[in-house]
């Protein structure tokens, strides 16, 4: 693939994948951390504004800003974080747990992001879901790529590589670190303590029993008629809905535009969302995405059914606690990080993909190139315009 090429952003939509950090040379040291904590591990890179250890195979970033000094005179025989007295109060370890882009990764933090993203459902199996659904575009993407090819060997070298790219542990790892990169303990422990309750894993349950139920749906949407809900339940789910598709609209068009800018085209020009089969609350329907990314009400309208339907169980008092919960401060930061995760990723699997696929085909045209050139010179004959007589002399 030579440039940037708009018709690839639609085939490969839902993909993302993370870049790996280069591995520098290792060396054993003592990182003293502002917070009074220190840390023996082998660095494995340094820049001007962070080092990154191997800590038990997993590359993790401290940030110079949060490091007092670096010891080089003590080696650790294995990784390990060490409690240290408290360092003076400074405005660096003052300010609150929280960071911009590229803050501290410590094993910590990673394994409370990886509980909490387990919490809501978020894994590796996520995302090899993510692949399997868009196994038909990637192929299409694949089939025009390969068209470029002439070889029916270097075709399917293309094709493998391309499907060996799509990687789960990447692209959940790329969802992962941008939750890092904007960590906020406080807010995340509030959504840990949500998840964690008995409550939101019942309104959890209920929502995977109603996937399954379409029979049960299709008896509710006659009866509902006959059975209107009180104007508590209502405003409820008008609260739900409004925030349910709200979400998906800025979810949606969050990552077009992210897509758009790895596509290196303008957003007006990236090709519209299709319209697509979801299943909301148990009923299979078309839902058109891209009605959706220009009018959040239209969200509104495909959630409505769904909600009342799921939560027709739940009483009032406990369906008020979940939507009350659903806007608080802790959960609508959570979902706009869910929101720039997800588009992060999206954007980063384009970026990725793209580069793949252009390093590939140019390495494999380049190999074709060769090829013919080296059959082309094997097949010329000799050159025998000319033979040397027995006395020394040129003849024709």
């Amino acid at each position: 693939m030579r440039g940037k090429n708009p018709n690839m952003w639609h085939p490969l939509c839902s993909i993302g994948l993370s870049l790996s950090l280069s591995v520098a040379h290792a060396v054993a040291e003592t990182i003293y951390l502002k917070d009074g904590k220190r840390v023996e591990a082998k660095i494995t890179q340094r820049t001007e504004k962070a080092v990154v250890v191997d800590w038990f195979g997993t590359p993790v970033t401290y940030w110079r800003d949060d490091i007092e000094r670096i010891d080089e005179s003590t080696a650790a025989q294995e990784p390990r974080i060490i409690d240290a007295p408290p360092a003076p109060p400074t405005p660096s370890a003052a300010a609150p747990e929280t960071s911009e882009v590229g803050q501290p990764q410590d094993a910590e933090r990673v394994a409370f992001v990886d509980h909490v993203l387990a919490l809501s459902h978020i894994s590796k199996e996520t995302f090899e879901r993510i692949i399997a659904t868009q196994k038909p575009q990637l192929d299409q993407f694949i089939n025009q790529q390969t068209s470029k090819l002439s070889s029916p060997v270097s075709r399917e070298k293309f094709r493998q590589t391309m499907q060996e790219a799509l990687n789960a542990d990447l692209l959940y790892t790329a969802m992962r670190n941008a939750f890092l990169q904007q960590f906020d303990r406080q807010k995340l422990e509030a959504v840990q303590t949500w998840l964690s309750s008995p409550l939101a894993q019942h309104m959890y349950q209920l929502g995977q029993e109603a996937f399954q139920n379409r029979e049960a749906l299709r008896q509710f949407r006659e009866q509902l008629p006959q059975h209107p809900l009180s104007p508590t339940r209502i405003v409820l789910i008008q609260r739900l809905a409004r925030a349910m598709g709200s979400m998906l609209a800025d979810t949606l068009q969050q990552g077009r535009l992210s897509m758009a800018s790895e596509a290196g085209i303008a957003p007006d020009q990236a090709p519209a969302f299709p319209t697509i089969t979801m299943n909301l609350g148990g009923h299979t329907t078309a839902v058109d995405l891209q009605k959706i990314t220009e009018n959040p009400q239209a969200a509104e309208a495909y959630a409505w059914l769904g909600l009342v339907f799921m939560y027709r169980s739940v009483p009032d008092e406990e369906l008020e606690q979940y939507v009350i919960f659903q806007e608080s401060e802790a959960w609508q930061w959570y979902l706009k990080l869910t929101k720039e995760a997800f588009a992060y990723a999206m954007g980063q699997g384009m970026k990725h993909l793209m580069a793949i696929s252009k390093s590939v085909v140019d390495e494999i045209v380049e190999e074709e190139m060769k090829s013919r050139k080296k059959a082309s010179d094997s097949s010329q004959p000799n050159d025998t315009s000319h033979t040397e007589s027995q006395d020394g002399q040129n003849t024709p």
